[in-house]
């Protein structure tokens, strides 16, 4: 695969539109028809290479929060609507002269990086198509959650609830947790805090969810936890105690908590490999971190070579 410019993923564009500091852009495969929406920030100090070197887990939370709202069944509207409304509320707007096509290029790059896995580098066609055409090379994690349908409002009540415990673990709410649920959030979840002032859920309550979403639902709680680069004992506690609650017997335990940390680990690869191509530096610390979740060396090695395979890269 050629190194990752605009010009290359220029054909998937169908839409942008600047917002304030904010670029929405819509891709659409030319293929399939799927689209993705994303979005990139206006810096003037910002090139398109340097829009690739964001934080290796924002960069995973970003991916969970956008597949968390795909299961809540929010589609490429919800997530316009969504973004609309989280910059009118954030006041992130300012004014500014109009930017520049370079800019607003990086800004693009930015917003296709976020979602990089969702598609896949077609060497047969020279240009990028939705991973969806090749589902063999996804992780379970992202299969199953590619088809949960969390739509009634009972599930998708205990789903943020489930989350907000997990996320509050340590006993504090910081600009990380925000930030997640700030992604998600908008059309029928409370916010964190009021997610937070609740009570630890009931087996009862658990027990009310729909059969169909439990594993999902739990699954989501379990990456999350992944994303403090370890699961705590906290954190472990109240995941055995949802599966309890949800049904779910050990085995199946920790099938899912592996396809979790999995999935975790896809998305650091996937962040690494944005610029097809990775340093030495780069692929220690995907080791360290994959260390951090007890991921083991050949498990890794086969999730980096799924994801070269997806970039096209040999």
């Amino acid at each position: 695969m050629p190194e990752l410019t605009y010009d290359l993923i220029a054909p998937l564009v169908a839409n942008t539109e600047v917002k304030g500091s904010t670029v929405r852009v819509v891709f659409r495969c030319p293929v399939s028809g799927n689209e993705v929406v994303g979005n990139g920030s206006l810096d003037t100090r910002k090139s398109a290479g340097d829009a690739l070197k964001q934080s290796l887990w924002s960069t995973v939370r970003y991916s969970l929060a956008r597949m968390v709202r795909g299961a809540l069944g929010y589609g490429v509207a919800g997530q316009l609507a969504s973004s609309m409304t989280g910059q009118a509320v954030s006041g992130a707007q300012r004014s500014r002269k109009a930017p520049s096509r370079g800019e607003v290029e990086a800004a693009v790059v930015e917003a296709f990086t976020k979602h990089s896995n969702r598609f896949t580098w077609d060497a047969n066609r020279g240009s990028y198509v939705s991973s969806k055409l090749f589902e063999e090379l996804q992780t379970e994690f992202a299969v199953m959650l590619s088809k949960a349908k969390i739509t009634s409002a009972w599930d998708r009540g205990i789903l943020g609830r489930m989350l907000a415990e997990v996320a509050i673990a340590d006993g504090t709410i910081g600009d990380d947790e925000r930030n997640f649920f700030y992604g998600f959030a908008g059309e029928g979840v409370p916010s964190i805090d009021e997610l937070a002032a609740k009570e630890p859920l009931t087996n009862a309550e658990l027990a009310e969810t729909s059969g169909d979403n439990r594993e999902a639902m739990l699954a989501l709680a379990m990456a999350l936890a992944c994303t403090d680069e370890h699961v705590d004992r906290a954190e472990s506690e109240i995941l055995a105690r949802f599966a309890g609650g949800l049904g779910i017997g050990q085995r199946r335990f920790e099938a899912l908590d592996g396809m979790a940390r999995d999935f975790v680990v896809d998305q650091l690869l996937e962040r690494v490999y944005a610029d097809g191509q990775v340093d030495p530096s780069e692929r220690r610390e995907v080791a360290e971190l994959a260390s951090g979740l007890a991921v083991p060396v050949e498990r890794v090695q086969r999730l980096e070579a799924r994801c070269k395979k997806r970039k096209g890269i040999v």
